[in-house]
């Protein structure tokens, strides 16, 4: 990759990346604990991103570059979603990863993206990312939506549809030989 379409590289544990300074110090510094007890409670990892240059094809591009390039992820599967406020874009992107992607569905990602609209138009963009993680928690809570029932994350963290139906026939045929 050409250096400027290079994803930053920073430490993956201090989870608030304000390279848009949207936040002030205190901000900064209340979002990181809300993040890190998200963290502790849900097993998932969490990144809160801000940019106003986005050197990417697209918000999402840049969301998953920097969740991937930088180390996030907590397990074999790196599980966990990145938040990305794209100033440059003017959009906002929510990145899932391994068993992230089971709890957050398209729909769950919809409604926390549309309440957080409500707040980024009013410039309120310490509300915005305070009440995703809210949003992220409460969806965690709640576990896998049942549109996400027949999947799972392997091995290689890959989204795979589970084949239930290969299981009904062993436990079957077992009952009949027992």
């Amino acid at each position: 990759a050409s250096a400027n379409l290079a994803t930053p590289k920073v430490d993956a544990s201090e989870k608030i990346y304000d390279f848009a300074d949207l936040f002030s110090e205190a901000e900064e510094q209340n979002l990181y604990n809300i993040v890190l007890e998200f963290i502790n409670e849900q097993n998932l990892d969490m990144a809160i991103v801000t940019i106003d240059d986005n050197n990417k094809s697209s918000s999402e591009a840049y969301a998953d570059d920097f969740y991937d390039y930088n180390d996030f992820g907590i397990g074999s599967t790196f599980d966990g979603l990145l938040f990305l406020m794209d100033m440059d874009e003017r959009t906002m992107h929510i990145s899932t990863t391994g068993q992230a992607i089971l709890v957050y569905d398209d729909y769950r990602i919809d409604k926390m993206l549309d309440k957080a609209y409500s707040y980024i138009i009013n410039q309120e963009y310490y509300h915005t990312a305070e009440f995703f993680v809210q949003d992220a928690a409460y969806y965690a809570d709640l576990g896998t939506p049942y549109s996400n029932k027949d999947f799972e994350i392997n091995s290689n963290g890959d989204y795979v549809r589970v084949n239930r139906y290969n299981i009904i026939i062993v436990f079957v045929l077992s009952a009949i030989c027992t």
